[in-house]
């Protein structure tokens, strides 16, 4: 919006930076301003890019006292008001400081530069890292985008696709609940081919940076004269920069990306798709916290677009919205290729019964089987390294991390032994530090030593781990994915990285080690992302034809749980554990925020957090609806000592939202006002995934 043109005016800009960063500065008289408008301004002895938050506000500060502002980069277009306005909200909802969340916008190298940057010279480069076609200045495209011709639609498929576009104008939540190569990929990129087709854009979003490649090769190859943009970390600086020139311009038709591509600056947004909507990686801890999954809602809302969930486990959250009709729900119940869902059988397992490489008989029969046709078999076990426990039989030592109150994992591959938390790891030890005794055993099985003891068996076969230590960049994980889809190698062995949303045609059979570690784990979400992790990676089999099988290795197979889970009947599960939720007064059925706080002493931790609970209960009698809010007692957090700290927590809940984010900003300005104890810590999380 055009500013004032009087005599002495004022602009409001916000930097990128943490605590305060909105700060006033002088302007010109006839000089145009507008908000969202990229600037840089003296602060302290630096000059800072940002942009104007504010036309002529009533200034903090005396007239005489403000600033004028160094650079007015002119030929940048400013930010679109929807982005400015997430990123208001997201302050606001999560209770963060607004410049964090600029900071998820300006690219760094933008940020560093030390004089202004014509938009041109960035602009001369390629949209994104995998992007292709032409790149351009011009905000709409002069001709319409060629798009391929995609497969014949399912039945199913057609009627999903109908009941997808069946919705009204402007904001259109919906939840597309697909079972596992249901063709949910084909009705999004028909979504998108609507939406460019219309002049708008397309905003993808994935979970994992690992997904992204996979997801563009399907995009470029439906619209290969698109524009298209890829974001995510491992963008070097060069390519972020020119990547966001493209995108204020408009000049990016779809935007591919992980979490932090929410907020992407697309000023003619049409669409937004999240896909694997349920996973918890959308969620960001460190920093400012944010979940992309919900601010896609948001930006929806306000730009009036529509938002499509994908998943075949959704959320508890979005399952409950589409059970009382917040959301539409749409259902694709059937494979695309015809082929049945994977049968699930469950194997199990006794104290008694021989096992090899931790297989039981029947899933070791099955495993030669599979491989001797030719076929690709993958056993999932969601734990990283060669075992997790190492120690000596002759006193009991265990070797456990001087930082954190948890047991150190051994890496054979490199001999070390590592801290899964803190990552401080140390040589493996040649003697017990406690007795002297040499002879140190391992107990347990991490994915490395089911990959040793597997390739004994069948090297021929070829045998490829993919994990997080195989897997440190997506470069790596990009090569790895490509020798599995030509079935290079036959055998595969992986934790959650492998279970989402990959396709791997010859991939037959999958076994799953260790599943009963998700059901016995102390965890309010532990049964909900159990039950997504098994269908999910289940899902990986008979995708093109062949049939599949799922074998679960359990000790109680009698377990409601793996009936449903046996079943396929995710609806089923999600239903029983809402009913169960409910009783339990457990979110979605109450908002819950979490006060975390770590000091060296858990003392010191413990202290503070009574102190807060105690001022907040006087806070609450006193607040209008305070009688919605209750606040639990405070309790040192299961893994109490971590990187040297040591932490506690205290819930605050309430069934309703409003009540609890009135109190929450109430108690928050409370609590910064007190003197701050050295050593200390502490941090507010709204919506934490684990309470």
């Amino acid at each position: 919006m055009r500013g004032s043109t009087m005599s002495e005016r004022v602009a409001r800009v916000l930097v990128p930076q943490a605590g305060k960063c909105l700060f006033d500065y002088r302007v010109p008289d006839m000089h145009p301003m507008y908000r969202g408008q990229l600037v840089r301004v003296p602060l302290g002895r630096r000059r800072v890019l940002g942009v104007v938050w504010a036309c002529d506000p009533e200034p903090e500060v005396p007239p005489e006292r403000l600033k004028p502002i160094a650079e007015w980069w002119d030929d940048w277009p400013p930010l679109d008001p929807v982005l400015l306005d997430q990123i208001a909200f997201a302050s606001d909802y999560y209770l963060n400081p607004l410049g964090e969340y600029l900071a998820f916008v300006l690219p760094p190298a933008l940020r560093r530069r030390k004089r202004q940057v014509a938009l041109a010279a960035v602009t001369d480069g390629a949209v994104g890292e995998h992007a292709t076609g032409e790149n351009t200045a011009s905000q709409r495209r002069s001709e319409p985008v060629v798009t391929t011709p995609g497969p014949r639609l399912t039945a199913a498929q057609a009627r999903a696709y109908a009941q997808l576009t069946a919705g009204p104008t402007g904001f259109d939540p919906v939840l597309l609940f697909g079972v596992t190569g249901s063709g949910k990929t084909e009705c999004y990129l028909r979504l998108i081919a609507e939406t460019l087709a219309a002049g708008r854009q397309a905003l993808v979003l994935v979970p994992e940076i690992g997904l992204v490649p996979q997801t563009t090769t399907r995009v470029v190859a439906r619209f290969p004269g698109a524009r298209i943009g890829v974001w995510h970390s491992d963008l070097n600086a060069r390519e972020r920069q020119h990547l966001f020139a493209a995108l204020v311009q408009g000049a990016v038709d779809c935007l591919i990306g992980t979490r932090s591509a929410i907020f992407a600056p697309m000023p003619r947004l049409g669409l937004i798709l999240v896909d694997e909507e349920h996973d918890a990686s959308y969620r960001q801890f460190e920093g400012a916290p944010y979940s992309a999954r919900d601010l896609a809602l948001w930006r929806g809302k306000a730009a009036q677009v529509r938002v499509v969930l994908g998943s075949a486990t959704p959320s508890l959250e979005r399952w409950w919205d589409s059970e009382r009709g917040r959301i539409r729900r749409v259902t694709l119940a059937e494979r695309a290729t015809g082929v049945p869902l994977p049968t699930i059988e469950l194997l199990p397992v006794t104290r008694e019964a021989p096992r090899t490489a931790g297989l039981v008989p029947e899933a070791w029969e099955a495993l030669k089987e599979t491989l001797a046709r030719g076929e690709q078999a993958l056993l999932f076990l969601n734990r990283r390294g060669f075992a997790p426990t190492l120690y000596c039989a002759h006193c009991g030592w265990v070797q456990e991390c001087r930082r954190c109150s948890v047991r150190m994992v051994y890496h054979r591959v490199d001999s070390r032994m590592r801290c899964h938390h803190c990552g401080w790891s140390i040589a493996v030890p040649e003697v017990c530090p406690t007795c002297g005794n040499g002879g140190l055993s391992v107990a347990g099985q991490g994915t490395q030593r089911l990959e040793a003891e597997l390739h004994a068996a069948f090297a021929d076969h070829g045998v490829v781990r993919i994990d997080r230590d195989a897997c440190q960049t997506a470069a790596a994980f990009a090569a790895l994915r490509k020798t599995v889809a030509r079935a290079d190698a036959k055998l595969l062995i992986g934790t959650q990285m492998i279970a989402k949303g990959h396709d791997f045609p010859a991939l037959s059979l999958v076994i799953v080690v260790g599943a009963d570690a998700g059901l016995l784990a102390a965890e309010t979400r532990a049964t909900e992302r159990l039950m997504q992790q098994l269908l999910q990676v289940a899902g990986r089999a008979g995708r093109s034809g062949q049939p599949g099988r799922v074998l679960v290795q359990t000790r109680y197979p009698d377990h409601p749980f793996f009936q449903q889970l046996v079943a396929h009947d995710y609806a089923a599960f999600a239903n029983t554990l809402l009913t169960e939720r409910k009783r339990l007064a457990l979110p979605p059925f109450v908002h819950q925020a979490l006060l975390r706080a770590d000091a060296p002493r858990l003392e010191v931790a413990l202290e503070f957090l009574t102190s807060a609970k105690a001022t907040g209960e006087a806070m609450r009698e006193q607040h209008a609806h305070g009688h919605a809010v209750r606040l639990l007692d405070v309790v040192p957090l299961r893994i109490v000592r971590l990187a040297g700290r040591e932490r506690a927590q205290l819930v605050v809940e309430s069934p309703n939202r409003a009540a609890l984010h009135t109190f929450l900003r109430a108690w928050r300005e409370r609590l910064l006002q007190w003197p701050q104890r050295q050593g200390l810590r502490w941090r507010l999380e709204v919506d934490p995934l684990d309470a």
